[in-house]
């Protein structure tokens, strides 16, 4: 759908606002920001993340649908299929499709 039409201006506004909201208070931790200067100083430096909230802000409905025709299309996707190794001798593997105790 977001190929052929733009996505909502509300809907737009809410992932702004909580990607917005997640990252000013990830700055809270200090963790969190050590974190974040490792990563944008690998990626182009730790001085880019002044201008994140800003570029968030930036995003237009018009580009998502222009990156969502351009990314999103069947010849770009990768298909796996995961074959589970064997159980080492001795172990027993786990019971497939058994049901999820609940816990009350």
């Amino acid at each position: 759908r977001l190929q052929n039409e733009p996505i909502d201006a509300a809907e737009l506004a809410r992932a702004k606002a909580g990607l917005e909201s997640s990252f000013v208070l990830g700055q809270d931790s200090l963790f969190y920001q050590a974190m974040l200067l490792g990563q944008y100083e690998i990626s182009g430096g730790w001085r880019l993340l002044d201008e994140y909230l800003g570029k968030i802000e930036a995003v237009t409905p018009e580009a998502i649908q222009q990156a969502a025709q351009y990314h999103l299309e069947p010849t770009n996707r990768s298909i796996a299929i995961l074959e589970p190794l064997p159980a080492p001798a001795g172990v027993q593997p786990p019971v497939q499709n058994a049901p999820m105790e609940t816990v009350h």
